[in-house]
């Protein structure tokens, strides 16, 4: 299998305390992925590179800027963030550097006005966001706001759609939580996460991993067919995968072995034959629309 897309987790490191995140609600080592391990992909063969993970802000890589450096002219960058790490002048850098790479660009986290921002997004400023945001797209960068919808942002829309055209943004994205509570309610009774809506079709698993042709790294150096997956490792919800993940640790880790190594090895056989019937997979991969994410 030639692998043509990444989706990276770069680092565990986080500035915020967002309520849902693996980062809040748990106890993890504060690590950084060991940019070596890219030595053993031929970037060459790579068109799209998602920057995002389960776990960590991805600017708060302390070689970031390296790791941009590294990537082929010919890839297309899209990074998710919380926008609120680092200053104008490092924002208006990477834009810099990502014109040299095919449309690349960024999605900023923007959950509502100042207020409602801060109610998700714990521990961010948003003053400094927004100045970020600014300074990014005046440099020439291509970037995106993302709003996760709660209630008690939802009368925000159009509001933000405002803000985020002021500051340079392409658009406002729109999308659902990926859980919902008593303190963070659904918008509408009808608004559906990604894994409820998943749960609603009687239809067969369409695999991100071999469809399109795509591995997940997390921050330790370990591969995963995808995030949702990865995730296994952190909620340990399904324990199919999790006690395979247990078995195989050191089979999947590009840090000891090769790509090839990794890809041919029991846990990726394994997963490849089975992905139909796996409770994770069932969750979150029977989508073939974009409903839970429109534009506005």
């Amino acid at each position: 299998m030639k692998i043509k897309k990444l989706d990276v987790e770069l680092t565990s490191r986080c500035n915020l305390k967002c309520p849902f995140c693996f980062h809040t609600i748990m106890d993890l080592p504060k690590k950084d992925l060991n940019l070596s391990v890219f030595n053993k992909i031929d970037l060459n063969n790579i068109t799209f590179i998602d920057v995002c993970g389960n776990v960590g802000e991805p600017v708060c890589h302390p070689e970031f800027f390296n790791f941009i450096d590294m990537i082929k002219d010919r890839t297309l960058i899209k990074i998710s963030t919380n926008g609120s790490v680092h200053k104008e002048k490092w924002w208006s850098q990477l834009a810099k550097k990502l014109k040299r790479t095919r449309n690349s660009f960024i999605i900023f986290a923007l959950d509502g006005l100042e207020e409602t921002h801060i109610k998700h997004r714990v521990g961010a400023n948003y003053k400094q966001t927004l100045k970020n945001i600014e300074a990014f797209n005046k440099a020439g960068g291509k970037s995106y706001a993302q709003l996760i919808i709660f209630k008690h942002n939802a009368h925000e829309v159009d509001d933000l759609k405002k803000v985020s055209k002021d500051l340079g943004c392409i658009n406002l994205m729109v999308r659902s939580s990926v859980f919902y509570n008593d303190l963070y309610e659904r918008p509408t009774e009808d608004t559906k996460t990604r894994h409820e809506a998943c749960g609603d079709l009687n239809i067969k698993v369409l695999c991100k991993h071999l469809d399109k042709e795509l591995i997940f790294i997390d921050f330790e150096g370990q591969v995963f067919p995808c995030c949702f997956l990865a995730g296994c490792k952190h909620s340990k919800k399904d324990v199919e995968v999790f006690s395979l993940y247990k078995k195989y640790i050191n089979d999947i880790d590009l840090n000891k072995r090769t790509l090839e190594e990794i890809l041919a090895s029991k846990f990726y056989r394994y997963l490849h034959e089975k992905y139909q019937d796996i409770e994770m997979c069932q969750s979150f991969c029977k989508f073939r629309g974009r409903d839970f994410i429109k534009m506005v």
